[in-house]
Formats: C-alpha cells, structure tokens, sequence
C-alpha cells in the first residue's frame, strides 16, 4: 500500500585521510612508518556508555535492585569485549573509515537513545557526527547520575536499632525507586499473610500491603518505634 523505491546503500563518507599516517623512517633503513590515528571522539563516547553504566549502578547499590544493577554492568562490559575481539579478527578486512561507522553503530546499539538521536545518526554519513549525537545524549545523563551517587547513603537515615518485627505505629523508612529513593511511611498492622504489613505513605496518604521480612530488608529501615517522637526528614 505504501510507495517504494530502490536506493543505494547508505555508507560514511571516507574519512579525509583514511589510511594510517605515514611517519619518517626508522633508524636502520629509513623504511616509513605507519602510525595508527586515535579516535578521540569515538573513546569519549564509550567512556560516556561506561561512566553512566558504573555510575547508575552506584546509585542503584544503594536499593534492593543492586545485584541486577551490577549484573547489568557486567553484560555491557562482556558485549563491549566481544565486539572488541571480533573487530580484532577481521580487522584489515574494512577500511578505518568502516571500522568507525561499524563501532558508531555498536554503540548506539547499546543505549536506549530517543528517537530524535537515533535519527541524527542514522541520516549522517560521519562517524563523528555520530558519536557527537550519542554523546550529547549520555552527556546530561552522566551529569545527573554523578549528582546521585555523590549524595550517596548521605540520604539514608540511620537504622533504629530494634527487637522483634514491626508493629502499628512504628515509623519506616521504604525505598521505592532509584528515582523516588526513601519514603516516609507508618505501620497501620500486619495482613493475614505472614510477613506482609499495610504501610501509609505520608508523601499521598496511599496505602500498600508490603512483604516486610529478612528477604526484603535492604528495602526498609525502622527509624522510630510507635511510643518514639514522630521522625521527619
């Protein structure tokens, strides 16, 4: 139903120089010498990948979600090696011009980029431009996760130390989200079920029956019991 036309591949433009640059000789026979160009653009941006990647998994070793953070991290890491090595292999198969646009697209394989980015890199013919667009992404990202994980567990009231599961009126401290982090709750009592308590949340007054157990502790704190002054944060 829709109109099609046969188009040519879309390939990078070649770079200006696209073959190594050739240095003086060496010392012996004055042979010239190839010296491999750097990519600077192209190392900044997926240090950008990794620094957001260590950095949200800082943030988040703060909640219950810090093993899944990590393994996260360490599948980025394992795939950023694999595609290392398979570049290795089949390196003077392609061009630098090739091994740049084929490494620019990697890497926007790996982020979650709006449509808007994803659309710039796919309408450029430079890796440059491409790796520009992923890093003026990642760039405001980093900039906000860093602010995070800074803050650290300096958010994190301590733990009242106590005997005995929770009780009604005791006040919790609950984390909800990276986003949302610790919210301020009071016990209403335990459900039926064991080990799951209606919990008030002071922020809009909801309540939720919650799992409150050794399995979920990393997910809440008890900072005041019920005949303690009311906390507030």
């Amino acid at each position: 139903p829709f109109p099609r036309a046969e188009v040519a591949t879309l390939v990078d433009d070649d770079d200006e120089d696209d073959d190594d640059e050739v240095t003086g000789g060496d010392d012996d026979n004055n042979t010239p010498k190839k010296k491999k160009k750097k990519n600077p653009r192209q190392r900044e941006a997926f240090e950008a990948l990794r620094a957001v990647a260590r950095l949200s998994a800082s943030v988040e070793s703060r909640g219950p979600s810090a093993d899944e953070a990590a393994g996260r991290l360490g599948h980025l890491e394992l795939k950023i090696a694999q595609q290392q090595q398979r570049e290795f292999a089949t390196y003077r198969r392609y061009t630098r011009t090739q091994r740049r646009e084929r490494a620019s697209f990697f890497l926007l394989s790996l982020v979650s980029a709006p449509s808007a980015c994803a659309a710039r890199c796919l309408r450029t013919t430079s890796a440059d431009e491409r790796f520009g667009a992923i890093l003026d992404f990642l760039t405001p990202i980093r900039a906000d996760l860093r602010a995070q994980a800074a803050r650290g567990w300096l958010d994190t009231p301590p733990e009242k130390e106590h005997d005995g599961p929770p009780r009604p009126g005791d006040q919790l401290l609950y984390w909800w989200s990276p986003n949302d982090g610790w919210l301020q709750t009071t016990v209403i009592g335990p459900e039926q079920h064991d080990n799951l308590f209606k919990l008030r949340f002071h922020l809009d007054g909801e309540t939720r029956s919650l799992r409150l157990d050794d399995g979920t502790r990393s997910r809440w704190r008890l900072v005041a019991r019920a005949d303690d002054a009311i906390f507030e944060l």
